[in-house]
């Protein structure tokens, strides 16, 4: 993996952050109840890009970090800041942060990247299975999904699309196949896009299409690392393990966020 993948998975995070500052003070009455102060979020939002942008990266992961982990837990979804891609974004920063810092062993950043990308596949993957109700009303009413499916195909199409997600997560997290998994999760989260549209989307979905480019590992850097079939066993293990890792970490953020309302 070259200079120039960072520089487009770091171009990806700067341009969802600077996107995200417009929606909070352009759009601050969508933020129902959290953040507190928009403007001053966005603020944050910019100094990360001006960070990111100005070779200062570690230190914008850094400052990133925390915003995104109050977001995953705090900020109401469905908002701009949308989950469960904010939680993806976390674990993509965390992996640059990883590789950038250079004091752990080389390729420990590829397995967080790698669940950072996968994450919001698999949550949505589960979320079309626990409420494909939810899932069939807006694709009824959605402008470009309601003119290509039709009612009577619904059902189909919403286990179609949880069956896709969670195998697609599935082969990034394990390693399987690694340029072609990696390839049709930057067009899916694409795709999204131009089908979802904003809040729910984009501008989120930009970071994830970028990560997604950093997902294959150059045949030298294989053979550079001693160790590479344990690692390799290691991730196929938590590619298949990774549905219940999530849907655990669901249950804990919303047993949060619900603990946190009625205070």
């Amino acid at each position: 993996m070259g200079v120039e993948g960072l520089k487009i998975a770091d171009a990806g995070l700067a341009a969802t952050h600077t996107l995200w500052a417009l929606s909070l003070l352009l759009d601050g009455q969508r933020y129902v109840l959290k953040p507190v102060v928009p403007p001053l979020f966005a603020i944050a939002h910019l100094l990360i890009t001006l960070l990111l942008l100005t070779g200062h990266k570690t230190h914008g992961h850094l400052l990133a970090t925390p915003l995104l982990t109050y977001y995953w837990f705090f900020v109401k979804p469905f908002e701009p800041i949308a989950e469960p891609q904010t939680v993806g974004i976390l674990g993509v920063t965390l992996a640059l942060l990883v590789k950038e810092s250079g004091k752990t062993r080389a390729g420990l950043w590829r397995p967080i990247l790698r669940l950072g990308v996968a994450y919001p596949l698999v949550e949505w993957g589960l979320d079309a299975f626990r409420n494909p109700v939810h899932f069939k009303a807006y694709l009824s009413v959605n402008t470009i999904t309601s003119r290509i499916i039709p009612a009577w195909g619904l059902d189909y199409a919403v286990f179609t699309l949880g069956v896709y997600e969670l195998v697609l997560a599935g082969l990034i997290v394990s390693g399987v196949l690694e340029k072609t998994p990696a390839a049709i999760a930057a067009s899916t989260f694409l795709a999204f896009i131009a089908v979802a549209g904003y809040p729910l989307a984009f501008p989120q979905n930009i970071a994830l299409a970028a990560a997604a480019t950093l997902h294959p590992s150059p045949p030298l850097e294989k053979h550079r690392c001693v160790n590479h079939g344990y690692i390799h066993r290691l991730q196929i293990f938590w590619g298949w393990s990774l549905g219940p890792a999530c849907t655990c970490t669901v249950v804990f953020r919303r047993w949060v966020t619900g603990f946190t309302s009625r205070m």
